[in-house]
């Protein structure tokens, strides 16, 4: 448990030094790890970034567009393109 706490701890330093976006880039990688064991780990990490910077983490997230009604849009589900 005290490597982990300070493995974790180095993270942290990890958040100060490179700033949590670029941190932010790594962790989102792991966050959908087929693993259970290593996703803990990566939201865990990603908690931590978001207690303790999410402020900052705003720029990071994606853009998601609007939907827009184009007819390569339109589809019916099992019967390709309407």
């Amino acid at each position: 448990p005290h490597v982990i706490n300070a493995c974790l701890d180095a993270v942290d330093g990890f958040m100060v030094s490179l700033g949590p976006n670029v941190l932010l880039m790594y962790v989102v990688q792991g966050l959908f790890h087929p693993a259970k064991r290593v996703r803990e780990v990566y939201w865990r990490v990603y908690n931590n970034l978001y207690m303790y910077a999410s402020h900052a983490l705003v720029a990071t997230y994606p853009r998601i567009r609007r939907r827009t009604h184009t007819r390569s849009a339109n589809f019916v589900r099992g019967r390709g393109r309407v």
